[in-house]
Parts: C-alpha cells; sequence; structure tokens
C-alpha cells in the first residue's frame, strides 16, 4: 500500500490491534488519506491517493507533488497549501485543483491539519481529500439555473435532471421550513429510505437528536445566505447514522442542496485521532519508565564513587601514576553519570508535576534570578539590560527554573567575550506575552536549530562549556506545558535570540495599553 505503519518495537497487542484498523481504513476509505514531512515529502497514501496520482506507492514514497504530479505547477500550488498550513500551525480546509491524464480537471475538498510530535512541533502535515468535483458541477448547475432559468428552461430542466438521477451525492429540494419536496435515488442508495417515506417529511425526523439544534440553525441560514456549507447526522433505516457533508442554495422559498456521504472520511480521522491518542499514552508510559530506570540507577552510581573514593584515600600511595588516573576517571565518569541523570529525572518529573497556576511578576522573578546567578559568582562580568516585563500566568516555580536555564545559558555562552551581555525584554503578540532573552556569545548555527529542545542534544563539546544538554529540554516543556510555544535564532559568534510565548494573564486579555513591554 502506502507506508510501513507498524509499532515500533515490541509493541503492545492493543496497539498493534489498533495500527491494523488504521491500515484496514486507510485502505479501504474511499476518499483521499495522506501525509507528508515538512518538506513536502510523501510519507503515507491510501490507495485512492496513488489511484489519482496514477503511479504506484514506490514512485510516490519520499517525494514531493511538484516531483509525482505531471503538472509540475499543479504539484508547486498544492505544496504552497501545505507549506502555508504547516506555517500557520492551524488546521484548512480548503478546495484543491487537479489535472488527470484524460486532460479534465478534479476539484477536491482538503481538510489539512499540522503534524506535531510529542513536544508540539511541527514535524509535517496530514490530509483528508474528497471528491467534490460532481457536487461543484451540481453547484454550478444551480447558480446556473437561477442566473438563466426563463431563457433555457428546457436545456437547463435536462441537465438538472441528468445531474439529478445519476448523481452520487444526496440531492434536495426543502422548503424553508425543512420539509423535503424533492429527492434524488442517492437518498435510497445511502439512507436506505424510499421517496414516499422521505419527500413531504421534514429532515429533523432523521437527523441525530444532538445535531437538531444546529439544522435548524442551518436552515435559518440557508434561507438567507447565497451558500452555505454544514455537516449533520442522518438516520439510516437499520437504525444507525450517516455523516452528510452538505452545500445548500435558497432560491425564493426553496433550498437546494447537495450532499456527500462522508461517513468513512469521519471513522478515519477518529482512528487517526484514536492513534495519536495511544502514541501519547505510549508516550507517557515510557516517560515513566525513564522516570523509573534514572532513579534506580544513582544508588549503583553513588556506590561506585563512594568506593572509588574509599580506594583513593586508603589505597592510593599504593597505586602508580596510571592507576591514580585511572581511579580519577572513573569517579569524574560516575559523577557526570549522576548530574546526567539527575538532570534527567528533573526532566520526567515536568510531566507528573500539578501546575499552580498564578499571576506571576515576571519582573520581580527574573531581578531575583539575576541576582542569586550573580551572588553564586555566575555573570560577575556580564552586563544584564533587563527591560520592564509583562506580568504573566503560570505556574511561578516552573517559570523561575525555566528563566534559570535559559538566564544561565546567556551568561555560559557569552563567558568568553571580551564584554559579555544578555538583553531581556517582553511584548504583547494579540493574546499572547512574548519574552525573550538575547546574548552576544557564540551563537549557533541555524541548521541546527531543531536539535536544540530535544534532551542530550548538544551543539558544543563539553570541553569548551559544561553541561548536559538537558537545560533547554526542560525550558521547552515548561513553555508548552503552559500553553505557548518557543523558538531560537542565532548566528555562529554573533550571539543567540531565544524567545517563548505564554497565553496573557487569564480571565482578561491583556492588551499592549495594560501590559508594560519593551518594543
Amino acid at each position: 500500500m502506502t507506508s510501513s505503519l507498524h509499532p515500533a518495537g515490541e509493541a503492545d497487542n492493543d496497539l498493534h490491534k489498533a495500527v491494523l484498523l488504521l491500515r484496514a481504513v486507510l485502505e479501504t476509505a474511499p476518499g483521499l488519506i495522506y501525509a507528508k514531512d515538512l518538506e513536502g515529502r510523501m510519507l503515507i497514501a491510501n490507495p485512492p491517493t496513488l489511484d489519482l496520482i496514477g503511479k504506484p506507492w514506490e514512485e510516490v514514497q519520499g517525494r514531493t507533488d511538484a516531483e509525482f504530479l505531471e503538472d509540475r505547477a499543479q504539484g508547486e500550488a498544492v505544496m504552497a497549501n501545505d507549506r502555508r498550513v504547516m506555517e500557520g500551525g492551524v488546521p484548512e480546509v480548503l478546495e484543491e485543483h487537479v489535472g488527470t491524464e484524460d486532460g479534465s480537471t478534479r476539484v477536491w475538498l482538503s481538510t489539512k491539519a499540522p503534524l506535531r510530535d510529542d513536544s508540539g512541533a511541527v514535524i509535517g502535515l496530514v490530509g483528508v481529500s474528497q471528491n467534490i468535483t460532481e457536487r461543484k458541477r451540481a453547484e454550478q448547475r444551480l447558480v446556473e439555473l437561477n442566473e438563466t432559468l426563463e431563457a433555457r428552461v428546457a436545456e437547463r430542466t435536462r441537465e438538472r435532471d441528468g445531474a439529478w438521477n445519476n448523481s452520487q451525492d444526496l440531492l434536495a429540494v426543502l422548503d424553508t421550513r425543512g420539509f423535503l419536496r424533492a429527492i434524488n435515488g442517492a437518498w435510497t442508495t445511502v439512507l436506505g429510505w424510499t421517496r414516499e417515506e422521505l419527500v413531504d417529511h421534514n429532515i429533523v425526523e432523521y437527523i441525530h437528536p444532538d445535531d437538531h439544534a444546529s439544522t435548524r440553525e442551518a436552515l435559518v441560514e440557508a434561507s438567507a445566505a447565497p451558500l452555505m456549507h454544514y455537516e449533520n447526522r442522518y438516520r439510516h433505516k437499520d437504525g444507525t447514522y450517516r455523516w452528510i457533508n452538505w452545500v445548500a442554495a435558497p432560491e425564493r422559498d426553496r433550498i437546494y442542496a447537495s450532499g456527500r456521504h462522508i461517513t468513512a472520511e469521519k471513522e478515519a480521522a477518529a482512528a487517526l485521532a484514536s492513534k495519536a491518542a495511544q502514541l501519547e499514552a505510549s508516550n507517557k508510559e515510557l516517560e515513566s519508565f525513564t522516570y523509573s530506570v534514572s532513579h534506580d540507577l544513582r544508588a549503583p552510581l553513588r556506590a561506585i564513587d563512594g568506593f572509588g573514593m574509599m580506594l583513593e584515600e586508603d589505597y592510593g600511595a599504593r597505586l602508580d601514576d596510571e592507576g591514580r588516573r585511572l581511579l580519577s576517571v572513573m569517579r569524574d565518569n560516575s559523577r557526570r553519570m549522576g548530574v546526567l541523570i539527575d538532570d534527567l529525572l528533573a526532566f520526567s518529573r515536568l510531566s507528573h508535576i500539578a501546575l499552580n497556576a498564578t499571576h506571576v511578576d515576571v519582573q520581580a522573578l527574573v531581578q531575583e534570578v539575576i541576582e542569586d546567578l550573580v551572588r553564586s559568582g555566575h555573570g560577575a562580568r556580564t552586563r544584564f539590560d533587563l527591560g520592564s516585563l509583562a506580568p504573566g500566568y503560570g505556574d511561578r516555580g516552573l517559570l523561575r527554573q525555566a528563566w534559570v536555564n535559559l538566564i544561565s545559558n546567556a551568561v555560559k555562552y557569552s563567558s568568553t567575550v571580551a564584554e559579555p551581555q544578555v538583553e531581556i525584554r517582553s511584548r504583547v503578540e494579540g493574546s499572547d506575552i512574548v519574552y525573550s532573552i538575547r546574548d552576544n556569545g557564540v551563537g549557533f548555527d541555524m541548521k541546527y536549530v531543531d536539535k536544540l529542545f530535544h534532551v542530550f542534544q548538544r551543539l558544543h563539546a563539553a570541553a569548551e562549556f559544561a553541561g548536559t544538554g538537558v537545560g533547554l529540554a526542560i525550558v521547552h516543556r515548561i513553555v508548552t506545558r503552559h500553553g505557548g510555544r518557543m523558538w531560537a535564532e542565532g548566528r555562529v559568534q554573533h550571539g543567540a535570540l531565544f524567545s517563548f510565548a505564554l497565553p496573557a494573564p487569564a480571565p482578561e486579555v491583556m492588551s499592549a495599553a495594560d501590559v508594560p513591554g519593551d518594543a
């Protein structure tokens, strides 16, 4: 099919079943289902997607739309839509036009959403597309009926009847109260009811109870709007429900509606959501396992260091220089491993600590952090430029840890320059407050920016700058747990800028006039 969908490692049976279910949905769903990475390269594509492209999976895997579509311009247009969704970070519903081998163009209603990793970073895109070409043609015919009805009654009636009788979509004429006045044969095909059982009945009789209110609102809106879209669930004659996606347009005292059966797409989306939930649960189990293992390793490491110290004190004089060197290396590495484990435990605990959210005086908090660093002997040479910082809302203890890590990093990586400087600012962007810390230190190459916020990922050797590579990962997790986001910019030997955005203090969203901040 499409890609290798199977659990990594020794996945449990339930997860395996879920993956099999997801594979079955992907292979049987009539619409297009696909996933791409940040570069637009295809990661997953179900059979209908490959049928549309007209190529086998081997010629599509890892390639972009511009590479595997015959019309490169169409491929680049699709990729532009994908980039907009990934860069914007929010789902979009849009129409896309793709040419076929016979020279025709199909119209696809695509729902695209960013694909995120466990930290919330966008790593690609998932999408579901349904062929709405027939529906769009039906819409066009409805519009044309309104524009030239009197001049072309006979011709337009034949066109309408052809679409009416042959369309696989549910077509209907309703009055403004919701009573069906005419329907096509697709109603019987999709829902099982005969024409006699539906015509002159109100659609509310067949709609899921939870959708009554929204459907009534849609009818009112459809009576006035030139064109509208909505979804609801209709009861099949066997008692089950089917999802229908509607396009409706008014004409005098009638509403003309075209409905596409989308139950399969809904079930596919639910399966993907279930898969995501299972992955989240697996990640939580992994975090718990990491915490337990790290905790259990501390005792033997303390024993190694303790016995090493006893060996050094009691038998050090009997060892030659090489023996003492090896003993020193053993103790140094056991202590370093202890620090790594402590940092890993601190990182794991962040998933279990309950947030004690409150209003935080960020100005006072950062000033306190700076003073503590200077008192401890760090940053004595550093010139701190602290602007007027906007108050925040969150767990003061966790936010303090984030600021300690960020400011300590800025001090550490600017310590090699003649006049180290650290600048701290805040500003309001919409409903968020953005805090930033800039230094004039060694900086970093932006091609490695994605590594900064992962555990044990370091851009500098330990011999250059001390550390374990956990500090920024801790900051990133603290920020994401507060519903925020974090990013970084840098240039080698030109310093670095770290920024994070947090929601403005609840319950009100503070405006730029209410919140102090540096431009």
